[in-house]
């Protein structure tokens, strides 16, 4: 309950903040997102999936430790390749110029995430999701206000309100890591390289794999504005946000109580067939749900809650729902690749998705629905194969118990 409170304080904000700043401003706020997220998807080097895992407390408390200490120094290397690089960047990817000097705040942004991310697996492993949920009401609450507040102070409000966000948020785990058994003196640079040794699966299999899925989620922010414009990214933020609203309210939750729940029944060889199915039939229940509303009255939804300069964000959200009703369903049921480590296979399908998201440069000289149109044909495709080697996964896992 607090996670969806903590996610509807934004979505709350969106009608004033929708008609407070521009679609450039908030398109902006998107490309900002678009760089933050990439990079904070290795971050931690993807050794915070595994601090849920071990059997051993000492174990976790290395790897927690070790993916602290990789978002610190990833995020330092970051910022030297900004300051020397940072506008040949933009000008590789066709961007405005005048978003350089935002370059340097995103590796405080990666290192925040990265810090609080993991922090927030060692937290799912010891089943405080009370705590989980007060660390993100706090994020929301301050990111929300300061980009409400923040207007009257600059036009990127938006900006700034999620960084302070994630800081609030960073200080609210650490607060809550200190309550639980973690303790600083089981920790040491011998005992973090064997733990990462143990688990080298995870970046040598899946870092690059989960990279690029989040390139495959961001790289058509950056394709829109340098195809169309910033204002038109802007649109297609709102869209992606408004649609993305199931996602975060409820299949995010989920998928943390799913992972630490397979993870416990993996550990005791246990089945994890009923749990998946009960899962799956409610989220395809509540996915059709969504796309028949969204598919029907995007148009008069928009205009009501966001005003009437938005009418282009409605109809991509017409086209884009058949995508992400599938991705609100096999996001939560994915977790299992991590529980029953089967990172090669998950790693192949993200690679695959990858690169037929690459394939939308090929788009450049179309028209704004077709670049939608395809690029929602090329998610709906992966992420039916992605459901498809979900339950692949928990059958295979299901045979083994019998042997």
């Amino acid at each position: 309950m607090g996670t969806v409170v903590a996610q509807l304080i934004p979505i709350l904000a969106q009608p004033y903040i929708r008609r407070a700043y521009t679609d450039a401003e908030t398109g902006r706020l998107d490309l900002y997102m678009s760089f933050v997220a990439i990079l904070a998807s290795f971050v931690h080097l993807n050794y915070a999936k595994t601090i849920v895992i071990p059997k051993h407390e000492k174990s976790a408390t290395n790897l927690l430790a070790g993916s602290l200490l990789s978002s610190f120094t990833l995020s330092i290397v970051v910022l030297v390749i900004f300051l020397f690089f940072g506008e040949s960047i933009l000008a590789f990817f066709n961007l405005p110029i005048s978003f350089s000097p935002w370059l340097k705040y995103i590796p405080l942004s990666i290192f925040l995430i990265g810090s609080y991310t993991s922090i927030t697996f060692w937290l799912t492993r010891k089943k405080k999701f009370k705590a989980i949920a007060l660390n993100k009401f706090s994020r929301r609450t301050g990111e929300t206000a300061t980009q409400v507040i923040g207007k009257s102070i600059s036009s990127n409000g938006l900006i700034l309100g999620v960084i302070i966000g994630d800081f609030i948020n960073l200080i609210s785990n650490l607060i809550q890591l200190k309550s639980t058994s973690f303790r600083l003196k089981d920790i040491s640079f011998q005992a973090i390289k064997s733990e990462f040794k143990s688990y080298k699966d995870f970046p040598f299999y899946d870092l690059l794999p989960t990279l690029l899925n989040t390139l495959s989620s961001n790289l058509p922010v950056i394709m829109i504005t340098a195809f169309f414009s910033d204002k038109i990214a802007g649109q297609f933020g709102l869209s992606r946000m408004v649609l993305a609203i199931p996602l975060a309210l409820i299949s995010v939750s989920i998928s943390q109580v799913l992972l630490q729940k397979v993870a416990e029944k993996r550990q005791n060889n246990e089945s994890i067939k009923k749990i998946i199915k009960n899962i799956a039939l409610f989220l395809l229940s509540a996915s059709l749900i969504g796309t028949i509303i969204i598919y029907f009255f995007s148009v008069p939804i928009f205009d009501i809650a966001f005003g009437n300069k938005w009418k282009t964000a409605a109809q991509i959200s017409q086209v884009l729902i058949f995508y992400f009703c599938l991705d609100f369903i096999t996001t939560p049921l994915s977790v299992v690749f991590i529980a029953l480590e089967k990172i090669k296979i998950n790693s192949i399908w993200k690679i695959t998705h990858f690169l037929l998201i690459c394939s939308l440069y090929f788009y450049s000289d179309v028209e704004l629905f077709d670049f939608i149109t395809a690029f929602m044909l090329i998610n709906v495709i992966s992420y039916t194969i992605y459901g498809i080697l979900i339950f692949m996964a928990v059958k295979n896992y299901e045979k083994s118990l019998l042997v």
